[in-house]
């Protein structure tokens, strides 16, 4: 019998596949010629098996259906590297404006003069919409070019309402629009 199946499943002997292959095709011969009770009790383990392995299946599509892709989330330390989908020059004494998020929602960093505290709602985030309100900001003076150029980021900072993210950048956008782009910083 042994050489038959080797010739019909084409397995040399001495390998190790063939062995254990042997081993399942003489639990199945013994099964055919034993008893009733042998029969039984493979047909018990052999529909247990088919079962987990439809349960597996039902369980895993369920979870996608039920937990759509949730967006990265934007909480960490940024530079600005964009403002309205343009490279941007500083002005002269303005610095590199930065944003920090917290996992709460607290936003925070330099405006390129001043520095900025506010707050995103963190269940928005979680959704990937972006809504930040209550920015309030030191009151330094600087030249005229800096302040309108620091104006114009915390307008574009609360006119977004979306936001997408990627392990080294952030965009908050209006709509599709990307009002600024961000790159991780190592703060």
């Amino acid at each position: 019998m042994s050489r038959l199946l080797r010739r019909m499943t084409g397995i040399p002997p001495g390998i190790e596949s063939y062995h254990r292959h042997r081993r399942f095709t003489n639990l199945l011969l013994r099964c055919r010629y034993g008893g009733q009770s042998m029969r039984i009790a493979l047909s018990i383990i052999l529909a247990g098996f088919f079962l987990t392995l439809t349960a597996c299946a039902a369980s895993t599509e369920g979870e996608h259906e039920a937990n759509p892709a949730q967006p990265a989330s934007p909480v960490g330390s940024w530079s600005l590297t964009k403002i309205e989908d343009e490279n941007y020059d500083l002005p002269g004494g303005a610095r590199t404006p930065t944003m920090t998020i917290t996992a709460d929602g607290a936003i925070s960093g330099q405006a390129g003069i001043n520095r900025y505290n506010g707050k995103a709602d963190a269940d928005a985030m979680a959704r990937g919409l972006w809504s930040a309100g209550g920015v309030v900001m030191t009151r330094m003076a600087g030249k005229p070019e800096a302040m309108t150029f620091e104006q114009r980021f915390i307008a574009q900072l609360q006119r977004a309402d979306t936001f997408e993210t990627g392990p080294q950048w952030l965009e908050l956008r209006a709509g599709d629009r990307e009002l600024l782009r961000f790159a991780r910083s190592g703060q």
